[in-house]
């Protein structure tokens, strides 16, 4: 008799949470339909405070937050790149599937992503950039938390760095401006979460990345030097920084060469990237992606090897692996950085710093209890930060405002 009502308290304690479960889903929906940003706020301040938070709840929270940024790129004015973008989505009405994918020579699937969105939303621009901000937004915090889930990363860390990358100024101006490189760049990091917590190479979502944008494929060498599957050490810091610049060295020689003998789509336009004169006159790093760099190289040789999380089936191979991709993009773009004429190269490495760095702070963050208790400052200062860019960075946003605090449909 005993067991038996044991059993039905917890059967009425669980169908009690259960409901409680669907109520706060229930709930949180609703309020971002009149209110995103309070919606949010409310979200993250009750993931913050119970500790029976389930899955769900941070995939919820993380759509709101995809779903919020894709809202205020709609108040975008297109220029740019954008400019090209949105005139391929509206030449994507009445043009043929097969000659519509092969429009510029190269990346047919995001072409025919984009075919695809036209004739579904019917020309709608808004919904297409709902749809592409939302896409790579969600797969970047859900592979966030993924890794967190499996290291059993403290919740309040989780919500911390999934709420600053969501609000991270560089990373969400470029949204919709390198649109191809940003939707591979969320690929990407999805393939290096799953790498490094199951061990599989998805070389399925390489080639997806690759036909969206085709810079994808620096990433394939990596994967077949042996060598990087160790812990950085010293040595292997100043023999990668030798690399760098042979490496360097041959791109500056080489391409302007292949440009010159080789008539391919594809290698016409990678070298034309680097010596054409029209991009001499981007200007070298700001502030912020200097500071960023310093800060990876600096924390990459303390955490290059992470045996705490071998409890926990960390790949720990594939997790060096991955500390010596960013040590190698990041000395690379700064370097490139240097000269004018590998500007235009430097700043499409730096764009994937933006996707990985999120994933390598989630080991960095981990078992640090001050991280906990400056976050939410952090969580603040980069919303507030993100308003300023909105207002006074170099692309213009009409009305972002409403789209934080107005009914979504308004």
């Amino acid at each position: 008799m005993k067991l038996y009502f044991e059993a039905r308290n917890n059967f009425n304690l669980k169908a009690s949470q259960d409901n409680s479960y669907i109520y706060y889903l229930l709930v949180v929906n609703l309020i971002f339909i009149l209110n995103p940003l309070l919606s949010i706020f409310s979200q993250i301040i009750f993931i913050w405070n119970d500790k029976n938070i389930r899955q769900l709840q941070f995939i919820n929270l993380i759509a709101h937050l995809a779903l919020l940024l894709g809202l205020i790129n709609t108040t975008k004015i297109p220029a740019s790149d954008m400019q090209d973008y949105v005139q391929w989505f509206y030449d994507a009405q009445g043009s043929n599937f097969w000659e519509y994918i092969w429009l510029e020579g190269k990346e047919p699937l995001y072409h025919a992503v984009v075919y695809m969105l036209s004739n579904v939303f019917l020309g709608n621009k808004n919904a297409f950039v709902i749809s592409l901000t939302f896409i790579s937004y969600f797969l970047v915090l859900y592979s966030l938390v993924y890794l967190g889930k499996k290291i059993q990363l403290n919740q309040k860390i989780m919500i911390g760095i999934i709420v600053t990358t969501a609000f991270f100024p560089q990373l969400f101006s470029i949204s919709m401006h390198v649109i191809r490189q940003f939707l591979a760049g969320s690929i990407l990091t999805y393939f290096f979460a799953i790498l490094i917590c199951v061990g599989k190479k998805k070389w399925s979502l390489l080639l997806i990345a690759t036909l969206i944008h085709t810079s994808a494929l620096i990433f394939v060498p990596f994967l077949f030097i042996p060598g990087l599957a160790k812990p950085l050490t010293i040595r292997q810091m100043i023999y990668g920084l030798l690399a760098i610049t042979i490496s360097f060295s041959a791109i500056i020689s080489i391409l302007p060469i292949i440009l010159n003998l080789f008539d391919n789509v594809l290698l016409s336009y990678v070298a034309s990237r680097v010596s054409q004169r029209e991009f001499y006159e981007l200007d070298s790093f700001s502030f912020m992606p200097i500071v960023m760099i310093i800060f990876i190289v600096g924390s990459l040789y303390y955490k290059s090897s992470i045996n705490t999380l071998r409890p926990y089936n960390i790949h720990i191979k594939y997790y060096n692996l991955f500390t010596s991709v960013i040590f190698f993009i990041a000395l690379f773009s700064l370097f490139a950085n240097i000269f004018p004429p590998t500007r235009e190269l430097s700043s499409r490495f730096l764009f994937y710093l933006y996707f990985l760095v999120p994933i390598f702070i989630v080991f960095l963050c981990f078992k640090m209890r001050l991280v906990t208790i400056c976050f939410p400052l952090i969580m603040v200062f980069w919303f507030i930060y993100l308003l300023y860019v909105l207002e006074n960075g170099a692309w213009q946003y009409e009305y972002y405002l409403e789209e934080l605090a107005y009914p979504v449909f308004f």
